[in-house]
């Protein structure tokens, strides 16, 4: 037997195995390539910002409020198809059940905005000369008086993004009544599945 006939097999072999880890490995990479450019070519839904709107109805003794939400894309590319869930509560007790407003498509660096339902608080004599006295000059107001409920807007934004995969992210904003602002978290919120 020469030694040709031995060292073949063996070098074949060896070549094989170094073949198969060096595709194990390929595959590996372009896996996380792939991965890498789902994220980042995918469109990326986020609330922008919260404004509050106040009113009062005199006569009813009542301080109506609203918030219009603005919500953003920058991702790269469109989100199609979005559902924009929303629950007001206050104080613990659902005031709006979940509502949903739509969308069909929000491209890279637009926006769209919605406004949620007014909720209302009663005011007495005194709460509603003074809610009067600071729309009138637009000062911000502490309404209602303290102690003021816990105002929370539980938000779910669902929608289409890259290759067509579903996408959603959730909010739990809290108003705060001494700077008239929203104090928004990434959840895991309690917002009920669409």
């Amino acid at each position: 037997m020469e030694p040709l006939e031995i060292v073949m097999p063996i070098a074949t072999l060896g070549l094989a195995i170094i073949t198969y880890f060096y595709l194990r490995e390929t595959k590996k990479m372009r896996d996380v390539a792939s991965d890498s450019l789902r994220i980042d070519a995918a469109p990326k839904i986020f609330i922008q910002s919260i404004n509050t709107h106040r009113d009062f109805d005199k006569q009813a003794k009542k301080l109506f409020v609203n918030a219009t939400i603005r919500i953003n894309n920058v991702g790269k590319t469109e989100a199609k198809n979005i559902k924009i869930f929303y629950e007001i509560k206050i104080g613990g007790s659902l005031q709006i059940p979940r509502q949903v407003d739509t969308a069909p498509h929000i491209f890279p660096s637009q926006s769209v905005t919605f406004k949620t339902l007014p909720v209302f608080f009663e005011l007495n004599d005194k709460d509603l000369q003074i809610a009067g006295e600071h729309l009138e000059k637009k000062e911000k107001m502490l309404f209602p008086p303290a102690p003021r409920p816990a105002f929370l807007l539980l938000i779910k934004i669902e929608y289409i993004g890259y290759k067509d995969e579903p996408a959603a992210v959730s909010y739990l904003c809290e108003y705060d009544w001494e700077c008239g602002d929203w104090a928004m978290s990434i959840p895991p919120a309690p917002v009920a599945k669409a």
